[in-house]
């Protein structure tokens, strides 16, 4: 089994633990905080068990939430870290030449190398580079932010979801 395959497992495995744990009670919100802080522990030492470093991923944003459709159910949201972990072998290792100094990786997600640069000539952006042929790249905090709600996988949008969570914007 792969990397992502075995975290993914370890996550879902403790969110079905929880949530079978809690199936059938009223969730009002003190249960939907003592669910949220049980996962955490539960996926936490999961994770670490398999070998895997845990310190990167910002675990305060992983909780549950309403179902904004029903608000009867719950719906457990991720740090895009540890959704990326679950999704890539290597989600930490540059692919491509990147000729910008001032660029932060992010990470390699959907066949691309995932920056931040704060110096950017226009102001902040992101960046999704997908060869190291110096022209094969995506650029644009503005288009991330447009593509959000619509293209919610779209490389940029990760790009700007992981500056987020490591507070680079």
């Amino acid at each position: 089994m792969s990397r992502a395959q075995l975290i993914f497992e370890a996550v879902m495995s403790s969110a079905h633990d929880i949530g079978v744990f809690n199936d059938g009670m009223k969730i009002d919100d003190v249960l939907m905080h003592e669910m949220s802080n049980a996962t955490v522990s539960l996926v936490k030492s999961r994770v670490a068990d398999l070998g895997f470093r845990i310190d990167d991923i910002k675990w305060d944003l992983m909780k549950w939430e309403r179902d904004p459709d029903d608000h009867n159910a719950v719906a457990l949201r991720l740090p895009i870290s540890l959704e990326l972990a679950m999704l890539e072998d290597a989600p930490d290792v540059q692919r491509f030449d990147h000729d910008c100094v001032a660029c932060i990786f992010l990470a390699h997600a959907k066949g691309h190398d995932l920056y931040f640069c704060g110096e950017h000539h226009m102001g902040p952006t992101v960046i999704a580079r997908y060869s190291s042929l110096p022209s094969k790249y995506m650029s644009g905090i503005r288009i991330a932010e447009a593509a959000m709600d619509t293209t919610p996988t779209h490389p940029l949008v990760i790009a700007l979801k992981l500056a987020r969570e490591k507070t680079l914007i």
